[in-house]
This record gives structure tokens, C-alpha cells and sequence, in this order.
């Protein structure tokens, strides 16, 4: 892979892992504020089943998200270290390189499609 490529993906990732922290950042906002409403009382007794269904599942889509999110920003973070160590782009377990498109799809892949494929 050559330097062009080589910053290129790693400005992608930087923009991507930037996102993602401040998606985070709101979800996390969100939801203290979420909670110090429930906290406060402004919900009572006289909240309905359906309402505390509502606000069961928003709880638990935020938590699905904010692990996906930190799932993805651990991805990033190790794509990241690798472009440092040299061995961005090389496949994890056959250390074949990557193909550039596989790359341009999903950046932080650490695998080439051959061993992903037999992953999965």
C-alpha cells in the first residue's frame, strides 16, 4: 500500500472515530437527562404499562447503541495503532495484504475477504 492510501484511510478513520465519539457523547447526554427526569419524578404512578414498555426499550436501543458504538470505535482505535505499527492492511491471520477495495468498504477490516469469509 502506498502513502497516498496509507493517509487516506487514516484521515477517514480519524473523521470516523470523531463522529463516533460525539455520537456517544449525546447518547450518553441523552440519556443522564433521561434519567435525572425519571429521578425527579416528573414520571409517577400514574404512567401508563405502555409508557414504562416505551421507556424500557429507549433504555435498551441507547444501550445496544452505545455498545455498537464503542464496538466500532475499538475497531478504529486498533485499525489506527496498526497504520502506526506498519501493518495496517495486512490480513490478521494470513498476513496477506488486504485488497485496497476491500479497505475502501471497511476500513478498520482486519482480515482479507478469503479469511473473513471463513469467519463467518
Amino acid at each position: 500500500m502506498n502513502n497516498k492510501h496509507l493517509k487516506e484511510f487514516k484521515d477517514r478513520l480519524a473523521i470516523e472515530k470523531n463522529r463516533l465519539e460525539k455520537e456517544l457523547r449525546l447518547i450518553s447526554k441523552d440519556s443522564l437527562e433521561k434519567s435525572q427526569s425519571e429521578m425527579s419524578g416528573e414520571h409517577g404512578y400514574e404512567d401508563n404499562a405502555a409508557d414504562m414498555a416505551t421507556t424500557t426499550f429507549e433504555r435498551e436501543r441507547d444501550e445496544s447503541l452505545v455498545w455498537n458504538i464503542k464496538d466500532m470505535l475499538n475497531k478504529i482505535n486498533d485499525s489506527l495503532s496498526r497504520i502506526k505499527e506498519g501493518t495496517y492492511g495486512i490480513c490478521s491471520d494470513c498476513s496477506q495484504e488486504i485488497s485496497i477495495e476491500r479497505l475502501e468498504a471497511i476500513p478498520y477490516a482486519e482480515n482479507c475477504l478469503r479469511c473473513q469469509s471463513k469467519k463467518t
